[in-house]
């Protein structure tokens, strides 16, 4: 990373959290405000860093992954389905991928009549999707359904089995930890998908925006509101028209009050727009191993033991008005 000219802050959506503690380091050196989301180095937070890592966000993948996992068994509950589910996870090791693994464990533990048969990465994309579920419906033909790791992974998985003459959402059901993209609203309204994690990506740039302006204009986060999950909110065919017309097919309608984002300039009546909590650590990144010696950070501590992350789960909740998959605010009333 180079520093030019008067920089005052920058949003990552890295690839991978290789970089993420030198950006950081430099950040807090040339007093550059950072947000960072979604990939991360696990057990590594902004209280590391300094005070310029204002901000770590990422979805509530665990529970929303969790949903759409329940989602697609009572679905084939409900057909008389019973038997093997084929998952095409992500990236192997990567964060987001553990959480959503253990989000998707977490649900068949209430099915038990359902079990997982395989797995392989399809890497969060269609192509190393496709062949994936290519390979793991050859080794398993009996499949009911298939776990995707997010959207990508899914349409790889409706291209396999309708080149096997199996009819997605009907023979085979098909669920999406993530990520609400257009092609997978459409494959829903088709029938072809039963269900996504839609985690809405216009809202990350939004919600990243308005902290780096906040900041930048005086404005200091508590210690609980510096890692926060945004809701994902699962997309059906019951709400997906209302997605497709806010965030996809809105024009020249914006789909978010920007301005009542900002603290700084909507003071008193800011509203997030989704409903935004405190991270906690040891929920997130259950299961990965904490480095040798780990210590929690002072901050975070404090406000855990202190009742700040309630207070702030609550004020963000009680904040919360614009719903994120109701219709645009900006919407003209008829």
């Amino acid at each position: 990373m180079q520093v030019a000219g008067d920089l005052g802050g920058v949003i990552l959506n890295p690839p991978d959290a290789s970089n993420l503690k030198r950006i950081a380091e430099i950040c807090q050196q040339n007093k550059i405000w950072l947000g960072n989301v979604w990939a991360t180095k696990p057990w590594y937070t902004p209280f590391d860093a300094g005070e310029y890592f204002t901000y770590y966000s990422c979805p509530d993948d665990f529970n929303a992954t969790k949903e759409i996992t329940t989602k697609m068994l009572t679905e084939l509950r409900k057909k008389g389905k019973k038997g093997k589910i084929i998952a095409l996870d992500g990236i192997p090791g990567f964060v987001i991928d553990v959480v959503r693994i253990h989000g998707r464990l977490a649900a068949i533990k209430d099915f038990p009549e359902f079990y997982f048969a395989d797995a392989l990465p399809g890497n969060f994309n269609m192509e190393d999707g496709h062949k994936a579920a290519q390979d793991l419906m050859t080794r398993h033909p009996d499949t009911v359904g298939i776990y995707a790791g997010n959207d990508e992974e899914a349409q790889g998985a409706i291209a396999v089995l309708r080149a096997l003459g199996l009819q997605p959402g009907v023979d085979v059901i098909i669920a999406s930890a993530g990520d609400g993209n257009p092609e997978a609203a459409e494959a829903i309204k088709k029938g072809l998908l039963l269900c996504t994690a839609a985690n809405v990506p216009q809202y990350m740039g939004a919600m990243m925006a308005t902290r780096i302006y906040d900041v930048m204009n005086g404005w200091r986060p508590r210690a609980a509101e510096r890692m926060m999950l945004w809701g994902s909110r699962m997309m059906t065919a019951e709400n997906v028209d209302g997605y497709l017309e806010r965030y996809v097919n809105n024009g020249d309608v914006a789909p978010f009050d920007y301005r009542k984002m900002s603290k700084v300039i909507t003071p008193k009546d800011w509203d997030p727009q989704d409903l935004l909590t405190p991270l906690d650590v040891d929920v997130e990144w259950a299961g990965i191993e904490k480095p040798a010696n780990y210590q929690y950070p002072k901050e975070y501590l404090a406000a855990k033991q202190n009742g700040e992350m309630e207070k702030v789960a609550a004020e963000y909740k009680e904040h919360y008005k614009i719903d994120m998959f109701g219709p645009s605010p900006n919407k003209k009333k008829a």
